[in-house]
């Protein structure tokens, strides 16, 4: 399952780096699973790891509330069904939740929502949306697939950013991986690299995030060429690591997160990162 805002393109794009985490110690219970509660506060909030130190902090930034019914009718609807039977809490972290919603229709999809740590809202719902896709169609990797979407918290009835994609079929390669012959191995790793090459595929245009053209603001964007022609779908746009948005640095117009053209993409961004925060230093702290 494709669990990344970003999926890294080497030669195209930036993935966000990982930020420090604090020491968290995992609870032996498992996640919520009850979906009749109706206050779904086991939904809202972080329930997977306690903290040493700072617990309130860093429960309040992994803390999300949003519709659950609104949500539950959207993936209804994206999954051809007419309702929910049941929502569980697949996985969560400081970024995004992620819940395996059981449709009325037999069908299984997951729904995804970044959390206010995730970074600027809509650029990073749009940009992951679009790489998937990009992926999919471009690389041709078997990524589940998007079925429904939304970045525009102002209208929508989930009142959060959401991505409801297909649930990848198949179990996780660590459960079985000690039992397969060696034969069988080597055909999981040359698999693997047959994937991994699909990602040197020809591109240039520069380095940057991955939007839809008709998501991204014309005048902060650069053209994306794939094996030398220009594609119509995807262009390069603002970069999405948190690191360049966080702090109160999402409202500094002086730093710039591309998308640039040269290959020094974290220096660049570095320095417009530096150069912002002196300017923030200079007219804020006295």
């Amino acid at each position: 399952m494709l669990l990344r805002r970003v999926v890294q393109l080497r030669t195209t794009f930036a993935i966000s780096p990982v930020p420090p985490v604090s020491l968290v110690f995992l609870r032996s219970r498992p996640l919520s699973t009850d979906s009749n509660n109706d206050s779904h506060e086991d939904f809202f909030k972080y329930t997977s790891g306690r903290w040493i130190h700072n617990e309130a902090q860093e429960l309040a930034k992994r803390y999300h509330r949003f519709n659950v019914e609104a949500l539950k009718r959207a993936a209804a609807e994206a999954g051809g069904a007419n309702s929910v039977l049941a929502m569980r809490k697949l996985v969560e972290g400081r970024f995004n939740k992620a819940f395996l919603m059981t449709l009325d229709n037999g069908k299984e999809v997951v729904a995804r929502l970044p959390t206010s740590s995730a970074g600027p809202s809509h650029r990073v719902t749009a940009s992951e949306v679009a790489t998937i896709d990009f992926v999919r169609s471009r690389l041709e990797i078997p990524a589940p697939r998007v079925l429904a979407w939304s970045s525009d918290t102002s209208t929508n009835p989930v009142e959060s950013d959401y991505i409801i994609m297909e649930k990848a079929e198949g179990v996780e390669l660590d459960e079985v991986w000690n039992g397969l012959t060696p034969d069988l191995k080597r055909g999981v790793v040359s698999e693997l690299v047959r994937i991994e090459k699909l990602y040197m595929k020809k591109m240039r245009g520069g380095y940057g995030s991955l939007y839809y053209r008709s998501d991204a603001e014309a005048d902060k964007t650069r053209d994306l060429y794939v094996d030398g022609v220009r594609d119509e779908k995807f262009v390069l746009g603002p970069a999405t690591p948190t690191s360049y948005w966080r702090d109160g640095k999402a409202d500094m117009d002086s730093i710039d997160r591309g998308p640039c053209r040269f290959y020094f993409l974290q220096v660049w961004l570095l320095l417009n990162h530096l150069r912002g925060l002196d300017a923030f230093i200079s007219t804020h702290i006295r």
